[in-house]
């Protein structure tokens, strides 16, 4: 009972991810939801919510997914997690997962940190946009709709940065800048790069073929 009420949970999530991703909070549509999910309009009202609870919950779907991407790939220093006793993480015991560096003088560990947590950022936006697209709706509306809890919960996302940068900072590598700032600029470039793919191969293709004639 438990598993499939979880992939019933997990089908509408998805499908309200596409939706809120295509369509901003105030576009998007329960009825269009519930019918590419399967299931009845009611359904998602009784075992999830209204619209605001579908939509926060659906963010923090996506939020755990992309924090079990990050976690799989993050380096051994820079889990967003402690390790329970007698837990293994990333390989190793609980209590044996290295810090900074000591060795490092010139802040140089920030640097690596950093350029595998952009390239960890773009395998993650590259298989999914959904969620980058989500917050980017919600950032341009003044985060109307999203709770302060599901708010909390996408912030913790950014514990790992917080560390890489403040790190850097300590070791007079990087500049004083909040580390929020600098995920959204990294989520922003590797997003509109993304997305600019199409438009690109589209322009190539008008290119190769020679333009309209007026």
């Amino acid at each position: 009972m438990e598993t499939k009420k979880r992939e019933l949970f997990t089908g509408i999530y998805k499908t309200a991810a596409d939706e809120f991703a295509a369509f901003g909070y105030a576009g998007a549509r329960m009825d269009r939801i519930a019918e590419t999910a399967g299931v009845n309009k009611a359904t998602i009202y009784y075992h999830i919510g209204n619209k605001e609870l579908l939509y926060n919950k659906t963010v923090e779907y996506l939020i755990e997914c992309a924090a079990v991407s990050l976690e799989a790939f993050l380096p051994e220093n820079l889990s967003s997690r402690e390790a329970a006793p007698g837990e293994v993480l990333h390989g190793r015991p609980a209590g044996e997962i290295p810090g900074e560096d000591s060795r490092d003088k010139t802040g140089e560990q920030a640097d690596r940190e950093f350029q595998r947590y952009i390239e960890i950022l773009g395998t993650t936006i590259f298989g999914d946009l959904k969620l980058p697209l989500i917050m980017m709706r919600e950032i341009v509306a003044g985060k109307e709709y999203l709770q302060q809890e599901t708010i909390g919960k996408f912030m913790a996302l950014f514990a790992p940065v917080i560390t890489m940068i403040t790190r850097g900072q300590a070791k007079g590598r990087f500049r004083n800048k909040s580390p929020l700032l600098v995920h959204f600029m990294a989520v922003a470039g590797i997003y509109f790069f993304t997305a600019g793919n199409n438009f690109l191969l589209k322009q190539s293709r008008i290119t190769e073929s020679g333009l309209p004639e007026r």
